[in-house]
């Protein structure tokens, strides 16, 4: 009378034994995903808040995911959302910016940083062509802030536009 039991707690410690690999299977691709190079943790906004990295200099502020020291010189890491071939400009611009925040502030080499996501990651490569790029970018936004010069949209993305960091001085209103 009592056999239907048993067959319920095996059934029970199977179903529990399947959700457990399951479970251990997602964290797996998870951490693979997640990718953080080897070397010394120098700095870490992930895990809990850290305080912005500022830079006199270069009246510039930021807080990467990771900066960690490697042989190759100290590099930020960031992680983002989206699955992309190739990593969008404004998160290379963002990825660099942390490279000169990074430098400056630490007084190190960075030659790259890493962009990372669920899909892949990317070198970013700190090089002249991509620093010339990013004073240049810096300039336009400190005019724009100036009320200098106009923002110019380059797109239609009504949620993008609502979530802009420019939006207090931007004469455009897209939503």
């Amino acid at each position: 009378m009592m056999w239907w039991v048993g067959v319920v707690l095996v059934g029970c410690g199977v179903f529990l034994c399947v959700i457990a690999f399951v479970f251990r299977y997602i964290v797996m691709v998870k951490k693979r995903r997640l990718y953080v190079p080897s070397g010394t943790v120098r700095y870490t906004d992930l895990h809990r808040p850290a305080e912005p990295l500022f830079s006199r200099r270069y009246l510039l502020t930021g807080k990467p995911d990771f900066v960690v020291e490697m042989d190759e010189g100290v590099v930020p890491v960031e992680y983002k959302s989206g699955w992309y071939v190739t990593p969008p400009e404004n998160h290379v611009l963002q990825v660099a910016a942390y490279c000169l925040l990074v430098e400056d502030v630490q007084q190190v080499h960075v030659p790259f940083g890493w962009l990372v996501y669920p899909s892949g990651r990317f070198r970013v490569w700190f090089d002249a062509a991509l620093r010339v790029r990013l004073a240049s970018v810096m300039g336009e936004m400190r005019m724009v802030l100036q009320g200098k010069r106009r923002v110019v949209v380059d797109h239609g993305d009504v949620k993008r536009c609502r979530h802009c960091s420019f939006r207090g001085v931007c004469s455009v209103r897209l939503g």
